[in-house]
Order: structure tokens, then sequence, then C-alpha cells
């Protein structure tokens, strides 16, 4: 597990800034992306898949920006495409793992998830997943570890920051 955690951050790394190879699809999803292989080092792969198409509105960000900027991210009603990934960290060493990087929405807004499409096209489904790993606790990343009430990857354990955590239990607490 060590190995692969390394691997994990020096995959985070790379997205900072460092080059990648180039994405290749792992197959088709119907009315989705397919879900691309973006990153692979001995047998550490990571896999990126399309929760849920989005958008974002010009009005959650502050400052001036000239009109030909604007233009070039936003749509006449002000709209930005700002798709919801998942990403699918695999090692196929003594002890295959795959770590699910946040969950999504799932279910818990209107609409149909396309993440268990895209698990299904890398022939994997949720009781294959071992770990989720949460970069935070928006709705976005957390919203389809549940379905009805019920663990969605029911044999997955789930990780997250402890700060990230203690601020949201600090919350509720005062609500």
């Amino acid at each position: 597990m060590h190995r692969l955690l390394k691997m994990t951050l020096l995959f985070a790394h790379s997205l900072a800034g460092g080059p990648l190879p180039p994405a290749r699809s792992c197959g088709a999803v119907q009315g989705a992306p397919a879900p691309r292989l973006i990153w692979q080092a001995g047998d550490i792969k990571v896999t990126v898949m399309e929760d849920r198409a989005n958008s974002i509105n010009i009005s959650l960000f502050s400052g001036p920006a000239a009109p030909a900027e604007r233009a070039a991210h936003f749509d006449a009603q002000g709209q930005s495409p700002s798709p919801v990934n998942v990403f699918l960290i695999q090692s196929n060493g003594k002890t295959p793992r795959n770590i699910l990087v946040d969950a999504g929405y799932g279910d818990s807004i209107p609409g149909e998830s396309r993440l268990f499409k895209a698990l299904a096209q890398l022939k994997l489904g949720p009781d294959d997943i071992d770990l989720v790993l949460l970069t935070h606790l928006h709705l976005d990343h957390t919203g389809g570890l549940l379905n009805q009430g019920k663990r969605v990857f029911p044999r997955a354990g789930l990780m997250v920051a402890r700060t990230e955590l203690e601020h949201w239990l600090a919350l509720s607490e005062k609500e």
C-alpha cells in the first residue's frame, strides 16, 4: 500500500504541473465521454470518468474580465462546461486494489449519474471498489456514496482528511 500511496502522490504532483502521457480511451459509455486512462506507471493506472455533465455560471467568479476573455470561456448565458469527474486508481500488484478518488453526485441530485456505466465499461461494479478517497466533503464529491440511505460501494473503506471532517462536523454541531 505504501507504494500505491507514493504513486498517487506522484500522480497528484504531475497534475500540478508535470507532464502527463496522452490520454487513451478505455471504451465508449453511452451518452458520456468514455473513461480515459490518463496516467500509468508500472502496475498502477489512473483513469478519469465523468459522473455528470455540469456547468458553472460566471457569477461564481469575481473581478473584471475582458469581453474576449469571457467569450473564450463562457457562452452567451454566462455558462461554462464543468463536468464532475471521478478518478479510479488501480493497482494490479500482489494485492489488486481499486480506489475511487471522490464519488461524484451519484443519485443525490436529479438526473443520471454516469459513473456506474463508466465502471461497467472497465468491467467493474460497486463491489469491486476497495477504497473511496474523498478530496473534500462537498456534494459533488460525496453525493455518490449513498443511494436511498444505503452504501453504494459496500466493500469500500472511506478516507478523508481529518481537518476536512472536523470542519464539517463542527458546522453540523452549530446547526
